[in-house]
């Protein structure tokens, strides 16, 4: 029996002593620690590391997090709406980070919304050329482990005029 646990832990172990900035360490996380990891357990049979991989890389994405901290959100001003939302439960603490608690109320997207908020919030993102403010979404796509969070807002405004999710008051709340 493979203990991909183990194997994993020593990878992670070496991962950890190198001084990477965070995106450098996102991208190593990703794409070369499976990889390591399962080349030092089989060497040169990829037929027996394609199972162990795949399981690996699954359990990478959600312990990739603990390693990862978007910097743009650790902040105090971050951390205060952080435990506000904590307390209304639409996020919880995932390990260092936190999770999206999707349900029927709770959905993608006011996920965006919050992002989008918490984005404008913080002047994470840039302006645009009629000086509206952009939204910075990579940040909050590594916070939650979800991809393509704007997608959501965009799937909701292709049926919609302005963005303004069920229960977007809630998330206003947060802010004042």
């Amino acid at each position: 029996m493979i203990d991909e646990g183990k194997m994993l832990e020593d990878a992670v172990e070496e991962f950890v002593k190198n001084e990477l900035t965070p995106e450098e360490r996102e991208k190593y996380y990703c794409k070369w620690l499976p990889q390591i990891a399962v080349s030092k357990r089989f060497g040169d049979e990829p037929n027996k590391s394609k199972g162990v991989a795949c399981r690996c890389i699954e359990r990478l994405r959600t312990e990739k997090q603990a390693v990862v901290f978007p910097t743009e959100l650790n902040n105090d001003e971050a951390k205060t709406i952080f435990d506000k939302a904590e307390q209304a439960e639409f996020i919880s603490k995932n390990g260092s980070l936190y999770k999206w608690n999707k349900s029927k109320e709770n959905t993608y997207q006011l996920l965006a919304y919050f992002c989008e908020k918490m984005s404008q919030f913080l002047n994470l993102g840039k302006t645009d050329a009629n000086g509206n403010p952009t939204t910075s979404w990579k940040p909050f796509e590594r916070l939650f482990g979800i991809d393509n969070i704007k997608g959501y807002k965009n799937d909701w405004l292709r049926i919609n005029l302005t963005f303004n999710p069920v229960g977007y008051e809630k998330i206003d709340a947060l802010f004042v």
